[in-house]
């Protein structure tokens, strides 16, 4: 079984917490110690997670719990739940987990490619990020799942790009075997890779 980071593609060592930067050919923007280790990715937000739910956001800065996302973990039992499901949770390169933050999935104007060979771009003026095309439609078929699951709504626009991208990149061999190894650890997994 083979494991790679999600938006490069680079072999990783889970239990190092590293990768293979040279198979891939990333080359950091700064080469500090989240560009050499990995990290776990929400595909979804967990800024997402709270403010796409219809109902009132938990995602407020207390000093009785901490920062926003620690009191939506100490004070929401749906956000904590889909916080923490490993459906939306996939190693990242560092570096990239913070450069994308909680910015959206989207179609990035031009193709500079800031990390080497990583087809990966952002544009922090328009808070978008745009992933290889080899996994747009799992980022969609996790947001489908996190939808359902979770009580979430999604912008149109949103939306109809997680539609397309789900029609454009079909269910791969690896997507299938990820799920199924996520259902022997947490008992459920993503209906919308299982149908």
């Amino acid at each position: 079984m083979t494991t790679e980071t999600f938006y490069c593609g680079c072999p990783v060592d889970l239990e190092q917490r590293t990768f293979d930067r040279a198979a891939c050919d990333y080359v950091p923007v700064n080469d500090n110690d989240r560009a050499k280790r990995t990290e776990a990715e929400h595909i979804l937000p967990a800024f997402w997670i709270a403010h796409f739910h219809p109902g009132p956001s938990c995602w407020e800065k207390d000093e009785a719990c901490g920062s926003a996302r620690e009191c939506c973990l100490k004070n929401d039992d749906r956000f904590k739940r889909a916080h923490n499901d490993l459906v939306n949770l996939t190693p990242a390169i560092g570096e990239l987990n913070n450069v994308r933050s909680n910015l959206t999935y989207a179609i990035v104007p031009g193709e500079e490619r800031l990390f080497g060979s990583c087809d990966f771009e952002t544009d922090s003026d328009l808070r978008i990020t745009e992933p290889r095309e080899d996994v747009r439609g799992d980022i969609a078929r996790v947001y489908f799942y996190m939808g359902e699951t979770y009580d979430l709504e999604f912008p149109d626009e949103l939306r109809t790009l997680l539609d397309e991208w789900d029609g454009t990149d079909p269910i791969s061999p690896a997507e299938v075997d990820r799920n199924e190894r996520i259902r022997g650890v947490q008992g459920t997994a993503n209906d919308f890779v299982s149908q």
